[in-house]
């Protein structure tokens, strides 16, 4: 008789959350092709703390970065009377 091996790996290769465990944002809302790259010189000691709250977190550092500028654009108050469009 022949054994599914990979009937018993389907639970680590494509694990199902637990019941009130939170799925990270960036595998909810990934679709290839929506991203742009940009590059940003940034003092050290920010690229350190960025890395650490990653790595803290157990996030990926651009998921970090990505949030830390949508919170930026949500708070963001225009200093003129007509802010740009988006």
């Amino acid at each position: 008789m022949k054994k599914k091996i990979t009937a018993s790996y389907d639970s680590l290769i494509n694990p199902t959350p637990a019941q009130g465990q939170v799925v990270p944002q960036e595998q909810e809302e990934k679709v290839k092709g929506n991203y742009k790259t940009v590059c940003y010189s940034i003092p050290p000691a920010t690229a350190d703390k960025i890395r650490q709250i990653a790595a803290w977190d157990r996030r990926k550092i651009n998921a970090v970065v990505a949030e830390a500028f949508e919170q930026y654009a949500a708070n963001w108050k225009p200093s003129v009377a007509e802010p740009p469009k988006f």
